[in-house]
């Protein structure tokens, strides 16, 4: 099961007909996971994002430590994933350009 801790919200997007999650931290980053089915099997697609909004919309950033993270598998490696984003963007102060 995934941590709630940090989720804005959960949501069904229509248009891509998968389901995703929302996490705000509070310097104003958070994540967007997506799942999806690659080759049968199930999985998170993860984006690091932006000046998120309490509706859901938001920006992609592609230019932090964590923007390259490929699809996580387990619940497992998905939380570690998500306190690891945790850890760099629930602080105030955060800035990209401290970590590009």
């Amino acid at each position: 099961m995934l941590t709630n801790e940090n989720l804005l919200m959960e949501r069904y997007e229509e248009l891509i007909d998968r389901n995703q999650r929302i996490y705000r931290f509070s310097s104003g980053y958070g994540l967007s996971l997506i799942d999806f089915k690659p080759g049968n099997k199930f999985a998170w697609s993860v984006a690091i994002i932006k000046d998120i909004t309490d509706d859901g919309s938001y920006t992609v950033v592609y230019t932090t430590p964590l923007s390259k993270a490929g699809p996580l598998h387990t619940d497992a490696e998905t939380n570690a994933f998500i306190a690891k984003a945790k850890k760099l963007f629930d602080v105030p102060e955060y800035k990209e350009t401290d970590n590009e």
